[in-house]
């Protein structure tokens, strides 16, 4: 049987991109909320022969499970998916050159405030005072315009739902820069991750790989 001619332009059309799945819990103050009823459920001063299921404890566990369920009911699941570095390298061109303008103002308002800190630390020395004020703009900028960027990667990376930059820079100043992070830490690892690492080498329990289960 003749072997089948190896078709590269078939093989890259084939290709489909891994995505995985981030849970964002939208009421993430809840589990703050479920700590201090369990904080005061454990301070309850319950005699050993009463009945565990009656009277406050029983209202406190109703009122975390509750709570456990509203929590849970909040969350919503965004598929992240890589981007090739071309992909990368072409957002990070597009933001530097868009916020270019809002980085020099960031860097001009740095170098100013740090012209007035050189000044009330006593440090004169012409040289030592450029090299500050040069250091604190340029780290400002390309902080402001860092952060930008990885704003951009990421939204092009949560394919379902849609988030803008916009979406997610308001996400990050609701519920935290942790929140966030777990998008970012997914996309880091579907991008440098290998699929098999996922997946299971067998879908029967107590086989391994080249084994088969009757």
């Amino acid at each position: 049987m003749a072997e089948t001619e190896f078709n590269p332009d078939e093989f890259l059309a084939g290709i489909r991109r891994r995505r995985t799945p981030v849970k964002i819990y939208t009421k993430p103050d809840l589990a703050d909320e479920i700590a201090a009823l369990e904080h005061e459920l454990e301070a309850l001063d319950v005699p050993d022969e009463a009945p565990m299921g009656g009277g406050p404890v029983r209202d406190l566990n109703d009122r975390i499970d509750a709570l456990a369920q509203e929590f849970h009911d909040s969350a919503v699941t965004f598929w992240i998916q890589p981007l090739g570095p071309d992909e990368i390298e072409e957002i990070s061109k597009r933001v530097r050159k868009e916020h270019r303008e809002k980085a020099d103002k960031i860097a001009k308002d740095a170098r100013e405030e740090a012209k007035v800190s050189c000044k009330r630390q006593g440090i004169t020395e012409q040289r030592e005072v450029e090299k500050i004020v040069r250091d604190v703009a340029s780290n400002a900028s390309n902080t402001y315009l860092s952060f930008e960027t990885s704003l951009h990667i990421l939204a092009a990376a949560v394919v379902e739902p849609k988030l803008s930059p916009e979406h997610l820079r308001e996400l990050n100043n609701k519920l935290g820069d942790g929140q966030v992070r777990k998008l970012n830490d997914a996309f880091r690892k579907v991008t440098q991750g290998s699929p098999e690492e996922s997946v299971p080498k067998s879908s029967r329990r107590g086989t391994t790989a080249g084994e088969t289960s009757l």
